[in-house]
C-alpha cells in the first residue's frame, strides 16, 4: 500500500463519516443500545 492509497481511504472515510453525520437521523428511544453517546450504553440483549 502507497501513502496515496493511505490517504485515498482516509479521506474515504472522512467524507463517509460527514455524510452519514448529515443524512441519518437518530430516533429517541431507537438508538442502538451499545452507542457510547447513550447514558446505558451497555449492549444487552
Amino acid at each position: 500500500m502507497t501513502l496515496l492509497d493511505a490517504a485515498r481511504r482516509r479521506a474515504f472515510a472522512r467524507w463517509l463519516d460527514d455524510m452519514r453525520a448529515k443524512k441519518v437521523e437518530l430516533v429517541p428511544g431507537l438508538e442502538h443500545p451499545g452507542d457510547p453517546r447513550q447514558p446505558d450504553k451497555h449492549h444487552k440483549h
